[in-house]
């Protein structure tokens, strides 16, 4: 105990100055551990930390207990391809309630607050009530977004315009959302429809993926993607989409 007070003395000579800093580093380290032990810090494969989502804890909770308690549905389902299910997702239950459009509009403000964005939309109608909502709460945060949607079918009277909405008639940065994520078909074709505007996708967004083929599907066209809850998050095992895909969706 003499020593390490001693140690703490800036009149001290060298040698015992080196164990004060080496007695600071053990105490760092020890700190550090017991952080890390409560779940309080992050190390990432590179060796790096921070204050990061930590594996198994939901991105955006108080989002996943929503749509857990709103949109997940226990039973007998049959889905559309004629498979069988115990589990059914209407992401629109969350997505048209107001409390889950505002925290769902939260979330996404969130993602891509440091992300140079023009506007903000995807495929009609998964991305309808979500975008309305983020127009919306934008605009009351102070940083306005302009949204839009893409159509499925053209309509063939007006302006048949496959865009609706307020989108930048020159090249822009745009983020696409979309509600419950599988393979990434609708999302992808919204996608495809803003490019071949002249548009550049940023970032991708999903309020729920299904853990069924999207991270891949967007991975090769080589399009960053977030999904602000996953079937983990609100107490779904992925096993059986590992298996066929048995979990419906709305």
């Amino acid at each position: 105990m003499e020593d390490l007070y001693r140690a703490e003395s800036f009149t001290d000579p060298p040698q015992v100055l080196h164990f004060s800093l080496g007695h600071r580093m053990s105490r760092l380290s020890f700190a550090l551990v017991v952080l890390y032990a409560l779940g309080l810090l992050y190390v990432d494969g590179q060796g790096s930390t921070g204050h990061c989502e930590r594996p198994g804890v939901a991105r955006y909770p108080e989002l996943a207990q929503f749509i857990e308690r709103h949109s997940l549905r226990r039973g007998h389902f049959i889905l559309a391809s004629g498979r069988p299910s115990t589990y059914y997702i209407d992401g629109k239950l969350t997505a048209m309630n107001p409390h889950g459009a505002v925290l769902i509009a939260k979330a996404i403000l969130a993602e891509i607050e440091c992300l140079p964005v023009d506007a903000i939309g995807g495929m009609d109608m998964g991305a309808t009530p979500i975008v309305g909502a983020i127009a919306a709460v934008s605009d009351m945060t102070g940083r306005p977004f302009p949204v839009f949607v893409v159509r499925k079918e053209v309509k063939k009277h007006g302006t048949m315009k496959p865009i609706e909405g307020l989108i930048p008639e020159s090249p822009s940065k745009v983020v696409i959302v979309d509600d419950v994520v599988t393979t990434g078909d609708s999302i992808l074709k919204a996608i495809d429809e803003v490019q071949k505007s002249g548009h550049e996708v940023v970032l991708a967004i999903s309020v729920l993926d299904r853990n069924a083929g999207a991270t891949e599907a967007l991975a090769r066209r080589h399009i960053a993607y977030q999904p602000l809850v996953t079937l983990e998050d609100i107490g779904v095992s992925d096993e059986p989409n590992r298996r066929g895909s048995e979990i419906g969706i709305g």
